[in-house]
């Protein structure tokens, strides 16, 4: 073991971990130190918080090649990126998030100079530019209310999977369409939720596994509309709930899901 550093760096989170792989890059004997092993739980750095990325930070990590390395080890990155696109257009009477933008108005962008078209049309060049990384598009990729282009997206490129989480109004109001979607893209969709809260999942699974009709989404403020079960099959069900997970993140143990 090398005992000898030109540089030691004392932590090894996302600052740490960045910077010990860009001086190792350049020749530097690093040594970079942890308090605990990665993988534990006692571990702060390697906890569940998300992570924001400027463009210059996504634009440093790229060329350290983590997306490729990503790849290599068979680690999917999940992105979230931009918001939905009603937060981008004008706050009147055709904007379905109005209600929303008035009562949370650090949501709005319909001013920001950076266009919704912009962020999504670079996180999808990031995709095609990775075809060996899964990236996860988190929230449908923001078209939920599109279907068939997130199917356009979804077969040009195989390397994305997308998931639910925030969308399922989207999904409830167009029961047909949605039951098409997910069972042709059954491999690549996976259940998803911004937070923990009991009480919402139920709107979820009657989303998915019912063909009730007419019911409201628990959040008003987030649809107006009412929704329609999709009824799904109970194969792809257990696919978009935990296989399709189990099948693509690392280390998961799959002894504690069903078969």
């Amino acid at each position: 073991m090398e005992k000898e550093f030109d540089v030691l760096i004392i932590g090894g989170g996302l600052v740490g971990a960045s910077l010990a792989i860009a001086l190792d890059g350049a020749g530097l004997r690093v040594a970079l130190v942890e308090a605990a092993v990665p993988r534990v739980d006692e571990q702060p750095s390697y906890d569940e918080r998300n992570l924001a990325l400027a463009g210059a930070t996504v634009n440093a990590l790229t060329a350290l090649g983590v997306w490729e390395k990503c790849g290599a080890l068979g680690i999917p990155v999940l992105i979230h990126a931009a918001d939905p696109k009603p937060f981008w257009q004008p706050i009147d009477k055709n904007n379905e998030r109005w209600l929303e933008l008035k009562l949370h108005p650090g949501r709005r962008h319909d001013t920001d100079p950076v266009k919704w078209e912009t962020l999504i049309e670079e996180q999808h060049a990031m995709f095609r530019k990775h075809p060996k990384t899964k990236f996860i598009n988190a929230h449908l990729g923001w078209y939920g209310n599109d279907l068939r282009k997130l199917g356009q997206l979804m077969d040009e490129l195989p390397n994305m999977y997308t998931e639910i989480g925030a969308v399922i109004a989207e999904l409830g109001r167009q029961p047909r369409a949605a039951k098409a979607f997910l069972t042709k893209y059954q491999d690549r969709v996976l259940f998803g939720k911004d937070s923990w809260v009991p009480e919402e999942y139920e709107t979820y699974f009657r989303v998915l596994e019912t063909e009730d009709e007419y019911f409201p989404y628990h959040k008003r403020y987030h649809a107006f509309w009412k929704m329609y079960g999709i009824g799904l099959p109970d194969e792809i069900l257990k696919k978009i709930y935990y296989k399709n997970a189990l099948a693509i993140l690392p280390g998961m143990d799959k002894s504690l899901f069903p078969n």
